[in-house]
Order: structure tokens, then C-alpha cells, then sequence
């Protein structure tokens, strides 16, 4: 049985009304305590928001906030008509009737949604709260216990939105789940970079070494035939760049770079992967520029 990988996406939602662009307009019906955010010619003190307190205006540092799960619109196909089965009608003694009546077999289709297009044409969407698979190289070199990744094993956040606290009862996740732990999407943005230049490093490094060692082997020829006539022989030999070199038990180009490609490639393919589908869900609410305000809850089960 497969290890599956869950994520449930959150954004964080400030607690603002929108923009103010007239300080001396208090905007119409407003109510106190309502906040606003404050664009850069507005701000005193770098204080990014107002809060409106009995007919004026209360500057502040920061503005309130709470987390939002995510619950993504995606397209699917039409509602499926739930199937029924013949089966024996009884009265209400229980004794057959003889008659044949239709009785539901599984589930109801209820995650199906229909809307109209610009054309009004049907489309079928369904909502995904949640989303998993097998995890491959974000499970075993990020998520699972046994990585020395910063985000493994953080646990569940104390702040989880309602939704989010329903979804983790309703899939029984505290029963089933483990290795929970959570991160931003700007601290994935951060990785990849660190991989995506660890593995440049790399490459730059093995070229490095693979040109420092023909350049020996050149000098090592003059060195040795120095005063002599080397014949054609020799000399194509020592320039080839085919074939192996005397260094070739500690050193092979073509095996590290297989290896760069087969292992260390696929780990950076699989976190941009994991980016791309996280984005997908995070710009459906118009967040993408504040990747530290989108998080993203992961458990194993």
C-alpha cells in the first residue's frame, strides 16, 4: 500500500476594508473599528493601515489578520447519475409484495457544481480542498522524519482556520495521518533556489575538475618529453579527449554527470512541481505576490 502526501492550503486574509486614497473622505458607510490600508503617500511613520475609533483616525503598525482555507474551483465533467439496482419490495410486515423497486447504489455525486459560460454553455466544476499523491521526492527529502529538511516536523499550526479543522476531522487525518508539519510558499521558492544552485555548483565544479585534469595531462606530456621528438602517436593521444584518463578511478566525468542528471535533476523537477500546483490554488484568490501569506499543511498517511 502506497504512502500517500495530503496538502490543504491556506491563505492568510488581512482584516482590511480596501484602500484609502482620501485621508479627510471617511469612505461611505463605514463603521468603527473598520480598517483600511494606506498607500505609500499616506503613511506616517511607516504606519501601513488606519483604523476609524469614534470619528477619526487610529494609525497602526500592522493590521489583523486570519487564515483561510483554500477551496479551489476546477473543472470537471457533468454530474454523474447516481446508479440504481432491482430489488424485492416488502410491505410493512416485511413480506415480499412480489414487485420489483429501484434502490441507489453508492454514493451520491455531490461534489459537481454547474455554471453557465459567456456563450451559456454548461461547465461542470467541482471543489478541491485538499490534494495528494504519492509525494516522491517532496515526501522523502522534504515532508518525512527521516530528511534533515528545516520544515520536516513542525506539526499542525495553532491558528488553523474552522474549515481546515473540519476537513482534518471529516478525512480523520489525526487518526490516520503523521509526519505533520507545514510551510510558506515563499520558504518553497527559497529551496528550489538553494537546490537549483547546489546543483550548478556542482556542475560548474565537475567542469572545473574536468579541464584542470586535461591540462595536467598536457603538462605531464611536456614535462616528460622535454629535449625529445615526440612521435604523432603520442602527441593526438594526449590531446584526445576520448577514452579514459589515468585519474579514472577517482574521477569520471560521464558517471557524475549521470548521476547529477538521475538523482539531484528530478529532486529540483519535483519542488517546481510542487510550486506550480500550489500556485495554481493560491492565485485563485489573488495572492501570488505574497507568497509568505500562503501556506501549506502536509501529513503522510
Amino acid at each position: 500500500m502506497s504512502t500517500y502526501t495530503t496538502r490543504i492550503i491556506e491563505i492568510k486574509i488581512l482584516e482590511s476594508k480596501g484602500y484609502l486614497n482620501d485621508i479627510n473622505v471617511f469612505p461611505e458607510g463605514i463603521q468603527n473599528g473598520d480598517i483600511y490600508s494606506l498607500p505609500y503617500n499616506l503613511r506616517t511613520d511607516d504606519k501601513k493601515y488606519c483604523k476609524y475609533v469614534d470619528g477619526s483616525w487610529e494609525y497602526l503598525e500592522s493590521c489583523p489578520s486570519h487564515w483561510e482555507l483554500v477551496e479551489a474551483y476546477v473543472p470537471r465533467g457533468p454530474r454523474k447519475k447516481q446508479q440504481t439496482v432491482l430489488v424485492d419490495e416488502y410491505d410493512e410486515n416485511l413480506k415480499p409484495t412480489g414487485r420489483k423497486v429501484e434502490q441507489p447504489v453508492g454514493p451520491m455525486d455531490t461534489n459537481a457544481y454547474l455554471f453557465k459560460d459567456e456563450s451559456g454553455n454548461d461547465r461542470w466544476f467541482k471543489i478541491e480542498s485538499e490534494w495528494y499523491n504519492n509525494g516522491g521526492f517532496v515526501r522523502d527529502d522534504y515532508i518525512s522524519k527521516f530528511n534533515d529538511s528545516k520544515i520536516k516536523e513542525r506539526g499542525l499550526p495553532e491558528n488553523l482556520s474552522d474549515k481546515t479543522k473540519e476537513l482534518l476531522d471529516k478525512s480523520e487525518a489525526h487518526k490516520y495521518g503523521y509526519s505533520f508539519t507545514w510551510c510558506t510558499l515563499q520558504e518553497w521558492y527559497d529551496i528550489y533556489d538553494e537546490k537549483e544552485a547546489e546543483i550548478l555548483k556542482k556542475l560548474e565544479d565537475l567542469f572545473i575538475k574536468k579541464h584542470l585534469l586535461s591540462t595536467d595531462k598536457k603538462l605531464d606530456f611536456i614535462i616528460k618529453n622535454l629535449g625529445k621528438n615526440p612521435s604523432d602517436k603520442e602527441r593526438k593521444k594526449v590531446l584526445s579527449t576520448k577514452g579514459k584518463n589515468e585519474d579514472e578511478d577517482e574521477f569520471d566525468f560521464d558517471e557524475e554527470m549521470s548521476y547529477i542528471k538521475e538523482e539531484e535533476l528530478p529532486v529540483l523537477w519535483s519542488i517546481g512541481y510542487e510550486i506550480g500546483r500550489i500556485e495554481s490554488f493560491v492565485d485563485m484568490y489573488d495572492e501570488l505576490g505574497n507568497s509568505s501569506n500562503a501556506r501549506i499543511i502536509y501529513y503522510l498517511s
